[in-house]
Parts: C-alpha cells; structure tokens; sequence
C-alpha cells in the first residue's frame, strides 16, 4: 500500500498528507484530471465551427477519400492544443522526478497512463472533423488511412509534447510544444516543398478528386515520421540528465524518420496517382457502356440517358462512338475514352460530359505545342454538341468566344481558317449526314494525333 500510494504521488504531484486520501489514482480519475481530456469539448465545438465555415469544397463529391481528407484542414488547428496539453501533463510528471526515481510501475506505465487521455481526445476531435465533412453529404464511413495518418500526425506531435514536458520546465515545454505543432503545418506551406508537404502530413489537404488516390509512397514516408516521433518521445522518457542532452539524442529518429520518409515520397511532386478501376460500376445500353465511380452508383441511371442519346444521334450521323464511356482512366477501367462527371447533374449537363470526352485532351506534340489541329476544336465541339440538341446559349457559356475564335488562342492556325464557329457549324449542318459524319471523324481524328491539319472547312 505504501509503495502504490508514493506512485499515486509522483503521478499527480500531490502533496504527502493526501497519501491517505488518495493512494492510488484510477483511469476514471485521470481522464477527469488531464488537461488534454478536459479541453477535448472545448476543442471539439472550435472544430465544428471552424469545419461549417472555413472548409470548403470545389466541388462536392461522395467520395470517402477526398472528403476526409479535405477534413484533415483542422490537423494545424487541433496539433498545437493537445501538443501543449500533453507537455502540461509531461510537466507534471517531471515535478514528481519521473526519469530519475524509482517508480512501482515503471516510467513508461505510468507515463502511458498519463498521456493516454490526451490521445483519445485528439483522436475524438479529428474524427468528428471527418465525420462533420462526410455526413454532409451522406456518407457515413471515412477513409481508414487518411484518417489513421491524419490521427497518427496529431497524436505524435502530443507525444513529442508529453516529451517536452517531461525534460524541459513547465511554462517553456507548453509553448515550445504548441510552437512545434503549430509550425509543422506551416514551415512546409511557406517553404513551398513537396517533399516537405509529403512527410509532414500537409499533403493530405491536397487530396483527393474521385480520380485520384494518395500515393503508395506518400503514405509510407507519412508513416515512417509518425513512428520516428513516437520513438523520439520514448527515448526521451528513458534518458536521465541534462535536458539538453535528452532532446539531442531524442532528435536522431525523427531526423532519421524524416530522411527516410523523404526518400519514399519526397521525389514524387504529386501526392495522388490515378485511382483503378477496380470496382467501377457499369450499365451496357444499346450502343455504348457507360462506367462511373461507386460514389455515383445513384447517377448512373441519369448518365447513362444523356449519354445513349447524344451517341445515338451520332452514329446517326455517321460518327463512330467508342464503345465505352467511363469515369475514370486509371488501370483496370475499361476505358475508350473518359467523360468528366459529378453528381447531382442533370441528363443535359451528362451529355455536355459525353460531348467533352468525344473531343478529348489535345496531344502536346514533340515540339512543345499543341497538336496543329486545335484550331478546329471548338468547331467540333460545337457541331457535337448541336447534333445532340444542345441550346446555343449553353454552348456560348462553354465557348465564349464561339462567333469569333480569337486568333492569339490558336497561334498555329492560320487567321483565314478563323471563321464563325456557329455560322460554319449551320453550314455544316445542312449538308448531307454522310459528308457531316466524315467532317466530324477528320477533325476529331486531327485533334488526337501531331502534324496532321483539320479540315475545318467542309
């Protein structure tokens, strides 16, 4: 009983005339007590505000992973408080001589159960930040490894901070705790460095459109710090003597975690790759197979409508339609070509889609520019676009300049080539559907390959 109660001592740095009233200090008291537990509802209702107002999205998607991510914005806001918590907490334990006096438990039980309540609260409050962002759109199960790495971020930086607070005096441990965390979110923004970005965790704010996903790499070099930090912070606790000493040697795994995890991602400028089409979904119609994302699963149904009629009306005219339109062009899909979706659109704004994945990306060509041809793409576009009864005024939105293309956009055409999209568009209209499809497959087929010339003019 003596020996518990001395332990209960040196845990909360109690005085001896409470040995009798408080001899040993259960987990219901301790999470009552630290400073990471208590401040875990004020910092929650700060992050939902600071969510409803300040993260906001281009464009909403049902997608798990991106909008976990994107939640993972409140990583610099919620870092520096538990930081700070936990170097409280360190502090405390320091008082009580913990690197330096025998304790029944051993240091490391009893800092475990010390710092464990501060990481269950950072833990909450990053979760309820993802969960805020998901449920706005419905979804109900967040991405496991952008929140485990954006949890593994928040909850190193309180370990390097219980850290701190164990080796350094109180009041400098918490500042120098919430310093940190504050900058290490912010030291990769003004140094502008994607390796930076990658290691730190910042990166995961980038992340991810429905076509994308993070880098296999990226997640590696994210872990590797995470576990640097946590070693850092168990070597510190083991370490008796100077502080300065104890910080020095606790430096080396994170540096060497940094390197490390630099090596895997810090050569890749991107953090995302293009995501597989494994578990795309797909409905066959008459003429083409139309696959999306599982996130638009609801959509399908609406796209599949606008684009089956707008490849109807084409092939009517004589233009081949690929056989599949899909959402995506990573591997697996089985892609002819990739039509840009999001959801919530109406059957006319999928056809605008389809008519925008018939045309295509132009080709950068070996000398650097486009392909010859690009002059003839809203032409194109918009004879496209008119055979599948696309209003003029949704297309003057698309192409603004669509009376009169600006010859400076098209540097490679000639300027008598530059006639009015919409009057040659009439003319092609009225001309027999034979000679239309040929002009449309000619032009399209200029638009994807170097060093061949539209025949823009029928």
């Amino acid at each position: 009983f003596f020996f518990q109660a001395e332990d209960g001592i040196r845990d909360v740095a109690v005085t001896g005339v409470q040995t009798c009233a408080l001899p040993i200090l259960d987990h219901v008291a301790r999470f009552r007590v630290s400073p990471g537990a208590w401040l875990t509802p004020i910092v929650l209702i700060v992050v939902v505000v600071y969510v409803s107002h300040f993260v906001t999205f281009a464009h909403r998607e049902p997608y798990a992973l991106g909008l976990t991510a994107r939640a993972m914005n409140v990583l610099g806001l919620v870092a520096p408080v538990f930081a700070g918590a936990a170097a409280w907490e360190g502090a405390r334990l320091r008082r009580s001589g913990l690197t330096e006096l025998p304790l029944v438990r051993g240091s490391w039980s009893v800092a475990i159960d010390a710092l464990w309540p501060t990481l269950v609260g950072a833990s909450v409050v990053t979760t309820a930040a993802a969960m805020q962002v998901l449920l706005f759109d419905g979804i109900f199960v967040p991405d496991p490894i952008v929140l485990v790495l954006g949890i593994g971020i928040v909850c190193a930086l309180s370990a390097a901070g219980f850290a701190l607070g164990v080796v350094l005096p109180r009041g400098l441990s918490v500042t120098v705790a919430a310093c940190v965390a504050f900058l290490w979110f912010i030291i990769p923004r003004v140094a502008g460095s994607p390796p930076l970005d990658h290691v730190m965790g910042t990166s995961l704010e980038l992340c991810c459109a429905p076509s994308r996903v993070l880098r296999d790499g990226v997640i590696a070099g994210m872990g590797i710090v995470i576990v640097s930090m946590f070693v850092a912070a168990a070597l510190a606790l083991t370490i008796s003597g100077a502080p300065s000493k104890a910080v020095g040697i606790a430096a080396i795994p994170v540096v060497v975690g940094m390197m490390a995890g630099g090596a895997l991602a810090g050569s890749l400028r991107s953090p995302t790759t293009d995501r597989p089409g494994m578990g795309s979904v797909c409905s066959t119609g008459p003429l083409v197979r139309v696959c999306v994302w599982p996130e638009h699963r609801d959509d399908l149904p609406t796209v599949s409508a606008g684009v089956d009629a707008a490849v109807a009306r084409w092939a009517s005219l004589g233009v081949r339609p690929p056989g599949t339109f899909t959402e995506g062009q990573g591997a697996g899909w089985p892609a002819d070509v990739t039509v840009r979706l999001f959801s919530r659109q109406t059957t006319a704004e999928y056809t605008i889609a389809a008519v925008d994945a018939m045309v295509g990306d132009l080709p950068t060509c070996p000398d650097g520019h486009v392909a010859p041809s690009a002059g003839s793409e809203p032409y194109v576009w918009v004879w496209l676009a008119r055979a599948t009864g696309v209003a003029d005024e949704a297309i003057a939105t698309r192409w603004e300049g669509a009376m009169r293309p600006d010859p400076e956009e098209y540097p490679t055409t000639p300027v008598a080539a530059l006639v009015p999209v919409l009057p040659l568009v009439d003319h092609v209209m009225t001309l027999p559907r034979e000679q239309q499809g040929r002009w449309a497959m000619a032009n399209l087929d200029a638009l994807r390959r170097c060093g061949v010339d539209a025949p823009i003019q029928p």
